[in-house]
């Protein structure tokens, strides 16, 4: 299973066993289950970010190049803008691409490592009831939880069914502009933390306000009341 890993990851692929052995791919695609508060089993979840001293930000894939007589090259992909942040301290990762013999692919495939490990650094376990039934491994849920974060895309990475019939998923985030190709594609980062004013709409505005005495005793105290006109054409 090892050596049939390396095979896959040349294509961003990778196997997932559920009722049947299926084969992913590592790329873009929709959202398929949204899960918040309501749908997630209480005091279920756990959250945790990949250490910085666990992220390269250089990497050298070897890929074989069949016009230097089949011997392994490598390609060198760097992050340097967080070597900056790290005072030039390199932190390098060498992986060999197994049938590889494109360059071009080992660049794509040193990419995909360097942006996933920079945009994709939270991971979350938490635990669902029959929802988990439809999912599989490399599905991409969205995730509103407990005031935190709202709507945060998740790619599944893996599922267990549990004794108690519910269905634990462990993920890691998800960022679906690391996969374009294209010349001069950007990486966007969106912001997913709860950041929403308390009011649902604008407060409604108030015209005037009338203090008047109000002589009637309440267990002795003087009452004031107030007279409001409201401005419903803001409401």
């Amino acid at each position: 299973i090892n050596n049939l890993s390396k095979m896959l990851a040349v294509g961003g692929l990778f196997i997932t066993i559920n009722k049947k052995v299926a084969l992913r791919c590592e790329r873009e695609q929709s959202i398929v289950y949204s899960f918040d508060d309501d749908t997630i089993v209480k005091d279920s979840v756990s959250i945790s970010q990949l250490a910085l001293e666990e992220t390269p930000n250089r990497y050298k894939i070897g890929y074989i190049d069949p016009g230097q007589g089949w011997t392994e090259i490598k390609v060198l992909c760097e992050d340097l803008e967080n070597q900056a942040e790290r005072d030039g301290k390199i932190i390098e990762k060498d992986v060999s691409l197994a049938g590889c013999t494109s360059q071009q692919q080992a660049l794509r495939v040193a990419r995909l490592y360097r942006d996933l490990n920079k945009t994709c650094s939270i991971y979350i376990s938490f635990a669902v009831a029959t929802e988990g039934m439809m999912l599989e491994a490399g599905d991409v849920v969205e995730v509103t939880y407990g005031g935190i974060f709202t709507k945060m895309p998740f790619r599944i990475t893996e599922i267990d069914e549990t004794n108690t019939g519910t269905y634990q998923l462990t993920c890691r985030q998800y960022n679906s502009t690391i996969y374009n190709d294209n010349l001069g594609a950007t990486i966007s980062m969106p912001n997913y933390a709860v950041t929403q004013s308390p009011y649902t709409r604008t407060p409604p505005m108030v015209n005037s306000l009338l203090a008047v005495e109000n002589t009637s005793l309440n267990n002795g105290t003087i009452r004031i009341g107030i007279d409001i006109t409201w401005d419903n054409t803001v409401y």
